[in-house]
């Protein structure tokens, strides 16, 4: 049986968007952090693969020390997979200092940290160690982080055999039930604090880390995810699948949210697509469901048709499909009536049906681009000039499209008076760019 998505309050936006508040957001807990020191714990492990690559991550903790003085140590789970961190810049055992100042009020980050290990103890995840239950929250953490990660495409290392097979198959099921399960809680004394590096002058810009405080406080929060199972369907199942394309192109999309609402007009859950555009749920009871679309996936628009009611009938997956329109894109190419290419010029735009309104530069080579616009058309103007060249008082009109870029030129007169460009010492062929003045 498929795993039941229970109800959930709160909407993940994006990770590093919503990381940073104030930590006065509560005072009682932010008295136990300030600088605070990473370690390498050491213990490589390389037990799943994603994206036909095998992850090897490193044991990494800080020591909490609690109102009463007790010292725990507590896992670091870095945000920024990419970047080097604490157990690339130093030895096992050693430490970099970071600023734990910020709270992470990202709901799905922050529930996902709650829900891993050491929030649940080693009996619970079913796991042998720290070092594993580390390696199962991380992933989980990384599949939510990470845009081409889905937690369903991550598998066990093809290279394992045997006790460390098994200890790997462990790991994934542990991984998939951290995101899967929705925190309920009603403590109010709990965080997760985002680091960072304190030591950039010596270390450079490493991972910044989300760190856990007391994980036996239980989180005042809900976190919504996106798992769901890739199994076929039992025959005699009651089911809703959830389909998520692109409009024209029938691709799918990941990363939409749905609400769905039972017969009783109930939240069943919040639920993304995943990276098969798809979300499956086991439903009971049976009746008429309504499906809402709130958020779109990244880089589209919401649909016209954002609620859509579907009939769930006893052993059978009834369907619904959802369509998303991807934004367009202006780009205002800048030239000079001698042709060349004009950085520094600026312009408003204002979409005329809703009156948003969006200011770009030209670049060095001439471009100012405006992504993820509302298709409809838009009013042009120059706000100011290039120096040296006189700005053009036409306002213009463009119409953006759906899933397209569209290119505007505007020529500015060159003033009369003495030009000097700045060459290039090793190259006397390459104009310097912003380098030129107008006496």
């Amino acid at each position: 049986m498929k795993k039941r998505f229970l109800s959930l309050l709160l909407v993940a936006a994006t990770l590093m968007g919503l990381l940073a508040v104030p930590a006065s957001a509560a005072s009682s807990v932010t008295e136990a952090l300030g600088e605070i020191d990473i370690y390498n714990g050491g213990y490589p492990m390389s037990y799943l693969s994603i994206n036909g690559r095998n992850r090897e991550l490193i044991y990494t903790y800080y020591n909490y020390v609690d109102s009463n003085g007790k010292e725990e140590e507590i896992p670091a789970y870095c945000v920024n997979p990419n970047t080097k961190g604490v157990p690339q810049s130093v030895a096992a055992g050693e430490s970099i200092r970071y600023r734990a100042e910020e709270i992470g009020t990202d709901p799905k980050a922050v529930g996902i940290v709650a829900n891993g290990y050491p929030a649940r103890g080693l009996g619970e995840l079913k796991l042998e160690n720290k070092e594993q239950a580390y390696y199962a929250t991380k992933m989980a953490l990384w599949c939510y982080i990470l845009p081409h990660w889905d937690i369903n495409d991550l598998k066990v290392n093809p290279s394992l055999s045997g006790v460390e097979l098994t200890r790997a198959q462990n790991i994934l099921r542990a991984a998939k039930d951290i995101t899967a399960l929705t925190t309920t809680g009603t403590g109010d004394g709990y965080a997760v604090f985002y680091a960072t590096c304190a030591e950039t002058d010596k270390y450079g810009n490493l991972q910044n880390y989300l760190v856990d405080t007391d994980p036996t406080t239980e989180i005042r929060l809900s976190a919504y995810s996106n798992y769901t199972s890739t199994d076929e369907p039992a025959e005699d199942e009651t089911a809703l699948r959830i389909i998520k394309l692109e409009s024209g192109t029938e691709t799918p999309l990941s990363g939409a949210l749905f609400e769905v609402i039972d017969p009783k007009g109930t939240t069943v859950g919040l639920f993304t697509s995943n990276s098969s555009g798809e979300i499956y749920i086991p439903l009971t009871p049976e009746g008429n469901y309504t499906v809402m679309e709130r958020q779109a996936p990244a880089y589209h628009l919401l649909g016209k048709n954002t609620a859509q009611n579907v009939d769930a009938e006893y052993g059978k997956t009834a369907e619904v499909t959802f369509y998303n329109a991807p934004y367009g894109d202006l780009r205002i190419e800048k030239r000079s009536d001698t042709g060349a290419a004009l950085s520094g010029a600026v312009f408003t735009i204002t979409h005329i049906e809703s009156g948003k309104t969006y200011t770009g530069e030209t670049n060095f080579a001439g471009n100012a681009i405006f992504r993820e616009l509302q298709p409809g058309a838009y009013r042009i103007s120059e706000v100011s000039a290039p120096i040296g060249h006189q700005a053009d008082s036409t306002i213009y009109t463009a119409t953006v499209v759906s899933g397209d870029t569209v290119s505007l030129t505007v020529v500015n007169k060159e003033l009369p008076g003495l030009r000097i460009i700045k060459y290039d010492r090793k190259n006397i062929f390459l104009a310097l760019p912003q380098m030129a003045m107008v006496t």
